[in-house]
C-alpha cells in the first residue's frame, strides 16, 4: 500500500502531466494498495488506486490466473476500470475485460504473452474497440 500528497501540485497527473489551470493552488491525495496471492499454480492479482485534487476519480483491475505445472502455460483473464468522481473531474470511465495466454520458455527471464481485450469509455459494452497483444519479453 502507498499514500502521496503533493502539496499545491503544478500538474494534472502529480508530478507529470499537463499544468494546471491555475498554476499550482491545488492539492493531490494518492491511495494505492495492492495484493497478490499464489498458490499451486493459481495466482490472483488485484490493485485499488484512489486520486483527489486533481483527475479525481479511483481505479481498480483483478487478474485471476493458472499456471498450468504440466506444461509452463499460463491462462489469465482481467477486469479493470477507472471511474471519476465528482462532477469536474477530467478523467473519464474507462473499462477493460480480458484474457491471455502466457508461455514461459526459461521462467519469467524469456516469456511470450498473447492476450485480447475489449475496452470502452461508457456504460455501453456496445461502444468499444477489441485490443489484440502478442510480446515476447526477455531479461538478462
Amino acid at each position: 500500500a502507498a499514500y502521496a500528497f503533493i502539496d499545491n501540485a503544478k500538474r494534472d497527473r502529480g508530478l507529470l502531466g499537463n499544468r494546471i489551470a491555475d498554476d499550482g493552488t491545488v492539492d493531490t491525495h494518492n491511495v494505492h494498495a495492492d495484493l497478490l496471492f499464489l498458490f499451486q499454480g493459481l495466482s490472483i492479482m488485484t490493485e485499488l488506486s484512489w486520486r483527489e485534487g486533481s483527475r479525481d476519480g479511483y481505479g481498480f483491475f483483478v487478474q485471476p490466473g493458472y499456471l498450468l505445472p504440466w506444461f509452463d502455460l499460463e491462462i489469465v483473464g482481467r477486469f479493470s476500470r477507472v471511474i471519476p468522481t465528482g462532477d469536474e473531474s477530467t478523467i473519464t470511465l474507462n473499462s477493460e475485460l480480458g484474457g491471455g495466454l502466457n508461455y514461459y520458455f526459461v521462467k519469467h527471464s524469456m516469456k511470450l504473452q498473447a492476450d485480447f481485450f475489449h475496452l470502452w469509455r461508457t456504460k455501453d459494452l456496445g461502444n468499444a474497440s477489441d485490443v489484440f497483444r502478442l510480446q515476447l519479453q526477455t531479461a538478462f
